[in-house]
């Protein structure tokens, strides 16, 4: 019986050592890949960091490239984050409130100055830095939802945002020849698995090489800029409207996770300012935004209609169908400071939420491209 329990006890404390050393060979190699992640991936939070020569950027697709740069006629600088701006100051100073607004080339400020956007607008006339009032915009010309919210947890929070202004819908009731789930990853999981173990820098290095570099959307990736290349020959919009629910209700509760305050601003288009009807694919994206904010209880701010109330043509209010003019974006920056205005004093914005859940939405049918 001795022998039996010595042979038990050396079993059980032989399986404990393996443990052990297996644990002490894990730490290892935890801290080398953090020590050496950067080199073995990329460094996401910087822009240019994923060569040209690797293909569309993983997680955005295409990015403004860092420097003074000539973009649609304006001589614009870009910073280190790969936003139309200064290099902001990190971290954020001491009283300084930082409004952030997200959205495509309407908020980047397509066609205008810097100083006329309307989120400029909007924070000059809340006293700007005489009250400690910054703004920023992270925004690229094209980009959705999707890369959006990448772009956020990439580097948009580095900039300490005060208050969030979701701005949209924008391109992701659009048709063009990709769909954006079928190209872009997720820079981080969000629920599930992948989210438990993304705090790991092993994970995240061999996650970013079999997902990132080789998977299925890799491929997809690299068949872009192939015009012959039909990525979507069903004509389908960009962002399904329930992945646009989705990507709004997440980066909502990401911002308040943070004490971020949170507000949707509805981009107008010139047919608000008639009685053309709009296209069926905007109203549901419309609709999509107005049912996540009222189930968050998000405060809506709506564009259209303080352009509509102007009696401006879309003439003076337009540089085309979809950019605003800089009489435009003053319009709209007067319309988004109102509201704000409380928040300035010290008062919050968030309101009453129904705590709904998101119905599922119907995509639009959309008729096929007519073959040759």
């Amino acid at each position: 019986m001795q022998i039996e329990r010595w042979l038990s006890f050396r079993g059980v404390a032989q399986v404990l050592l393996s443990l052990l050393v297996a644990m002490g060979l894990l730490m290892v190699s935890e801290a080398l890949v953090a020590h050496n992640e950067t080199a073995w991936t990329f460094d996401e939070t910087r822009t240019g960091a994923f060569a040209v020569e690797d293909g569309p950027h993983p997680h955005l697709l295409w990015e403004l490239p860092e420097g003074v740069q000539s973009i649609d006629g304006f001589r614009v600088t870009v910073n280190s984050l790969g936003l139309r701006g200064a290099e902001p100051t990190r971290p954020k100073p001491v009283r300084t409130r930082r409004v952030v607004a997200m959205g495509d080339g309407r908020t980047y400020g397509y066609g205008v100055s810097e100083g006329e956007r309307f989120v400029d607008v909007a924070v000059a006339e809340l006293g700007g830095s005489r009250v400690w009032l910054e703004a920023w915009a992270l925004a690229v010309p094209g980009y959705s939802i999707v890369q959006l919210h990448n772009l956020l947890d990439l580097r948009g929070w580095t900039l300490e945002p005060d208050l969030l202004v979701v701005v949209g819908p924008g391109l992701e009731h659009t048709v063009d020849r990709w769909i954006d789930d079928d190209l872009i990853e997720p820079v981080h999981g969000h629920g599930g698995i992948r989210e438990m173990l993304n705090p790991s820098a092993l994970f995240r290095v061999l996650d970013h090489w079999f997902r990132v570099r080789w998977g299925d959307k890799a491929t997809a990736r690299h068949r872009l800029h192939d015009p012959d290349a039909g990525l979507d020959r069903l004509r389908r919009p960009r962002v399904d409207p329930n992945d646009y629910a989705h990507h709004l209700v997440q980066v909502v509760e990401e911002a308040r996770t943070r004490s971020v305050e949170v507000v949707f601003l509805v981009l107008p288009v010139p047919a608000d300012l008639s009685d053309e009807p709009l296209s069926a694919r905007l109203m549901l994206a419309r609709s999509v935004l107005h049912d996540v904010a009222r189930s968050l209880g998000v405060l809506v701010v709506e564009g259209g209609d303080r352009l509509h109330a102007t009696g401006r043509s879309v003439a003076d209010l337009w540089l085309d169908e979809r950019h605003l003019s800089s009489l435009g974006h003053e319009t709209l920056g007067a319309a988004l400071s109102a509201p704000l205005r409380r928040w300035v004093r010290g008062r919050p914005l968030a309101l009453k939420g129904t705590g709904e859940p998101i119905g599922r939405y119907a995509t639009p049918p959309i008729a096929p491209r007519a073959t040759p």
